[in-house]
């Protein structure tokens, strides 16, 4: 299996309190600062940094493997208190770790939470910020962001994506053939999203990642679906992709 490996370093330019006013009324949180974020957040500093420079090494070395556009502004990112602050001050479903607000433009989560979640938002920005918003399918969004959702730590400090994680144990036995999969504009089940996740390590196993992403937001203008950016970056037809998708997919649910 291919994997994606980084490693990060630190970097934190700036860091003062600051209230906030929120829906919860106004919250006093500190802000620390990097080249790409600005994070604002209630709880440890120290925790707060080391967030702050994972997010900022994230950006650095991913960016720029699936996206040309320079950011105009920071990606600004609001960590509250806990998990129960967070749910109570946005509004958002218990079941949620953090979000992209495409309104305000926005990352929201909790100081407590892993950073592969945050990491999962960033890539919905990116992709707001990259292609608009509302053109790109929702199994394409949430599948790419998923990839990085589950970053694995090792020895030398460096991360590494690309492995099966929990989502993988609700696609045994659910598999939807690509062709109509890949025409669908929503998620409705857990199956669906552990497809779209799937999608993304089956490209970064046969190294097509970032030529599939590219190749996909180079034809949206024609083609919302992704089928012709797959088959053209595999030279394959659709159910030849498909037989190979689940085949893998199998393969890594019976380890």
């Amino acid at each position: 299996m291919k994997l994606n490996s980084i490693k990060f370093g630190f970097i934190v330019i700036f860091s003062c309190l600051i209230p906030f006013t929120s829906s919860a009324g106004k919250l006093k949180l500190s802000q620390v600062e990097s080249p790409h974020f600005t994070l604002f957040y209630r709880g440890d500093k120290k925790k707060a940094e080391e967030k702050i420079s994972l997010l900022e090494s994230f950006h650095t070395t991913q960016y720029s493997r699936f996206f040309n556009k320079e950011l105009g502004d920071k990606i600004t990112v609001i960590l509250y208190k806990d998990k129960k602050e967070y749910t109570k001050v946005t509004g958002v479903k218990k079941e949620f770790f953090a979000h992209f607000e495409s309104t305000d433009k926005k990352i929201y989560s909790n100081s407590q939470e892993n950073i592969g979640a945050i990491f999962h938002e960033c890539v919905h920005y990116w992709l707001n910020y990259n292609t608009g918003g509302d053109r790109v399918r929702l199994w394409f969004e949430e599948g790419f962001a998923s990839f990085f959702e589950s970053p694995e730590k090792k020895e030398d400090k460096s991360y590494e994506f690309g492995r099966p994680n929990w989502r993988q144990k609700s696609l045994q036995g659910k598999w939807t053939s690509l062709a109509s999969f890949m025409q669908r504009v929503d998620l409705r089940e857990e199956h669906d999203k552990a497809q779209a996740r799937l999608f993304f390590l089956w490209l970064s196993k046969q190294g097509l990642l970032e030529s599939y992403i590219n190749k996909y937001i180079e034809f949206l203008d024609f083609d919302f679906s992704g089928i012709d950016a797959l088959k053209e970056i595999t030279g394959k037809n659709i159910e030849e992709i498909n037989g190979e998708m689940k085949l893998y997919s199998e393969e890594i649910s019976a380890i």
